[in-house]
């Protein structure tokens, strides 16, 4: 495999300390389109300009292709929408092997820079609220992974857990990715 992109192709691609399922839940029709076409972001991994990385954004039916700069591989995800918050915020749902039906969860939601997305079940202090929750709502297995067993368990542990300390509370997880626009690319003068 060649060099990971972004926190998120790492967690995703490897299949290690990732909420996942074996198998889908949320289908292409349920899924929303919040980027154009072609839209280019800059991802930056737990506040980090070192790993600043360009991410763009291809429509694939009702998915997305999601693609690093300078990379071949791409992801494809799917954007579902959290109708019961305020804030535009995301299930987002990566199948990572389809043989084996694999598949990861995100949750991203907007900040006042961007977008904000967590991929690993160790953004909540040991012990904590959230914590607590991803036990109850979910299988751990393997290096840190949280398995969900339906949708209804996803949606409810970001209801109680994601929300309530991210998006409303103000906390900042113990790892992230910010998602930027980048600057507008400047054209040659003609």
């Amino acid at each position: 495999m060649k060099r990971a992109a972004s926190a998120l192709v790492v967690a995703l691609l490897l299949g290690a300390c990732v909420f996942s399922s074996q198998t889908a839940f949320f289908a292409e029709d349920e899924a929303l389109a919040p980027f154009a076409d072609g839209a280019r972001y800059i991802w930056i991994e737990n506040g980090s300009e070192e790993t600043r990385q360009i991410v763009s954004y291809r429509r694939a039916g009702g998915a997305y292709e999601i693609g690093w700069e300078g990379e071949d591989d791409r992801l494809r995800a799917l954007f579902i929408g959290v109708p019961e918050t305020a804030e535009e915020d995301y299930i987002v749902q990566v199948r990572i092997d389809e043989e084996e039906n694999a598949t990861a969860y995100a949750f991203m939601w907007r900040t006042e820079a961007g977008y904000r997305a967590i991929t690993s079940p160790r953004v909540f202090e040991p012990g904590s609220d959230g914590e607590a929750v991803a036990d109850r709502l979910c299988e751990r297995v393997g290096m840190g992974e949280c398995r969900f067993a339906s949708a209804e368990a996803v949606r409810e542990f970001y209801h109680t857990a994601v929300y309530p300390a991210f998006v409303l509370g103000g906390q900042t997880p113990a790892n992230y990715i910010d998602q930027l626009t980048p600057p507008p690319v400047r054209q040659p003068n003609k």
